[in-house]
């Protein structure tokens, strides 16, 4: 790569490799020999792990104002790009759509197929809006994230409603 990789995890689909660059490149490798077998460049930089859903990547981007993208990866063209706060986590696939938290302290759902926004939460504003640097998850049900204020939230993956949070003492990262 022409500069280095983020922090986050390569994503693995099938016989294929997936690594962001601090860039915003994607490059695509082979599982067996580690040979490049193709990249894209979405020309901002991509600090997390991409998400694969069958020929289709979702990654998230921080610089441009549309940081959640939708690639074929088939077509080698964009499907759908979402307006979305600068994303320096990985994004999540979870109860059929993909998450992202954002570093103005907002945690929104989107349509996998279209990429229309579904839901948003944002933290309220205490002293400045902590951001959210962590990469969310989920059991199913609910997302959860970590602030850069040291809070955990629990949020309702269907609606995107505050369930609770608490104070873990430090920023989580």
């Amino acid at each position: 790569a022409g500069i280095g990789f983020g922090s986050a995890s390569v994503a693995v689909a099938e016989s294929t490799v997936f690594a962001g660059t601090l860039t915003g490149e994607v490059r695509a490798l082979d599982l067996r020999t580690g040979r490049e077998t193709g990249s894209y460049d979405f020309g901002v930089s991509m600090f997390g792990t991409p998400v694969v859903l069958g020929a289709r990547i979702f990654v998230g981007l921080s610089g441009d104002g549309e940081n959640l993208v939708c690639f074929n990866l088939r077509t080698g063209r964009t499907e759908w790009k979402a307006r979305t706060a600068d994303i320096e986590s990985s994004v999540l696939y979870a109860g059929g759509r993909i998450v992202a938290a954002g570093l103005d302290g907002s945690v929104a759902a989107f349509d996998t197929a279209t990429g229309e926004e579904i839901w948003i939460y944002a933290l309220p504003e205490t002293r400045g809006r902590p951001g959210i640097r962590s990469s969310p998850s989920s059991d199913g049900s609910r997302v959860f994230a970590g602030t850069d204020a040291g809070e955990v939230i629990a949020l309702d993956l269907a609606t995107g409603a505050l369930l609770w949070k608490t104070s873990v003492g430090g920023p989580v990262f």
